[in-house]
């Protein structure tokens, strides 16, 4: 069996592939959580403390 080499970057790609993935990430940690989620959530929360028949 061969061994491959580890592949490799250049470090100005590299930034650019890190500076990139940071906005992405900025952008979507910043969305607001849909109104439907948030929903789900507090049914599943009422449900785990036994308060079915209410909704907050």
């Amino acid at each position: 069996m061969d061994i491959e080499p580890a592949a490799s970057l250049d470090e100005a790609i590299q930034g650019a592939l890190g500076r990139k993935l940071r906005e992405s990430y900025e952008e979507i940690v910043n969305e607001q959580v849909p109104e439907k989620f948030i929903q789900l959530l507090n049914e599943l929360k009422n449900t785990e403390h036994g308060d079915k028949g209410r909704n907050s």
